[in-house]
């Protein structure tokens, strides 16, 4: 089978690596407990090569585009942020590009800053690919984006660039009730399986907290 690129997704906590096929399909992955958080800045090059190690045996020289914190002030290589609106031709202006010492191209993206009205400034690193990405699988121009995660993302998207970005720590508020709080003591036993009506009672909660904040688009699509 022939593959063309590795993406990779580095957070805070995790490692996330695809290998892509020459047609844009997921051939293989390889997840971790690696988040940049546990690297010392020396340490970044040799922890990639121990995670990708079987695919650079098979494949060697394949380019790798990263994105995440992996490009933040404490990561590996900084990547200065993007200010809203941008187009996906904007973002990629600003990639920052090396090789390994075993010769591997490595690209890493920036991230994204919002600032709203009133010039208060808003961040984030990783999902402004999946939006991107969202858009281009869904083709539409215009569409609300929830991200969830420790710090959840909601994102809007107009004219084919992304114009708005809000944070919610929405999952580092739950850890912290759930696990340090007298309220996460009576809490029942978490199932894996999933409830889709309080799911869709959660989006459709977070659909109206997004309206309330964004400046509403007749024609935008909640995703």
């Amino acid at each position: 089978m022939s593959v063309n690129w590795i993406s990779v997704d580095w957070g805070t906590t995790n490692f996330r690596a695809y290998l892509i096929g020459s047609s844009g399909e997921v051939v293989d992955r390889i997840y971790a407990n690696k988040g940049y958080i546990s690297i010392s800045a020396e340490g970044f090059e040799q922890v990639l090569a121990d995670l990708l190690q079987p695919w650079f045996v098979k494949y060697s020289q394949l380019p790798i585009l990263m994105a995440g914190m992996v490009g933040s002030k404490n990561g590996w290589k900084e990547v200065p942020y993007v200010h809203t609106p941008l187009n996906i031709q904007e973002l990629s202006k600003s990639n920052s590009i090396f090789s390994l010492s075993r010769g591997n191209k490595v690209l890493i993206i920036p991230g994204v800053c919002h600032q709203d009205t009133s010039d208060r400034e808003d961040v984030m690193r990783g999902e402004e690919v999946q939006v991107f990405g969202l858009a281009n699988e869904l083709k539409l121009n215009e569409f609300y984006a929830i991200f969830p995660g420790t710090h959840s993302k909601h994102v809007r998207r107009q004219h084919n660039e992304l114009t708005n970005v809000q944070t919610y720590m929405t999952g580092e508020l739950y850890a912290l009730l759930s696990e340090h709080s007298i309220l996460g003591r009576n809490l029942p036993i978490q199932s894996k399986d999933v409830d889709l009506d309080t799911f869709s009672s959660g989006v459709t909660r977070s659909f109206y907290v997004i309206k309330s904040r964004f400046v509403y688009g007749k024609n935008a699509s909640v995703i």
